[in-house]
């Protein structure tokens, strides 16, 4: 049994062109933008809020952004190193959200608010 090869054909349009109702892939700059909107999102939180729990929260979300600029830089130039660097943002953002949350569970205990501006009080 002989199997025949495949023929291709020269012309045809790709997905993109043969249906302007189908997207195709989302251009680098607007993946960077979103990702630097969504940090000024987080940094806002960490400069206008008070309470620790919600410092936590902003920093998440800058780690978020900054994950997302790492997964569209990757995918841009067709490499993993985006998708290697956001595991080890991830990774870093698990031992922050534990680490913080065990020293706002002690602040809590020992203040019983979690107003970050009262941290300067603690005595040593």
């Amino acid at each position: 049994m002989h199997l025949k090869p495949v023929e291709t054909v020269q012309d045809t349009p790709t997905f993109a062109t043969a249906d302007p109702t189908i997207l195709g892939p989302i251009p680098m700059e607007h993946g960077l933008i979103l990702a630097a909107i969504i940090f000024a999102i987080g940094l806002c939180g960490v400069m206008v809020r008070r309470n620790f729990l919600f410092m936590l929260m902003s920093l998440e979300i800058m780690m978020s952004a900054a994950g997302l600029a790492f997964i569209v830089a990757g995918s841009h130039w067709l490499s993993a190193d985006g998708q290697i660097m956001f595991i080890f943002i991830l990774t870093l953002a698990a031992a922050e959200a534990s680490l913080g949350l065990a020293i706002l569970l002690q602040f809590y205990h020992r203040r019983g608010h979690l107003d970050v501006d009262s941290a300067n009080e603690m005595r040593g």
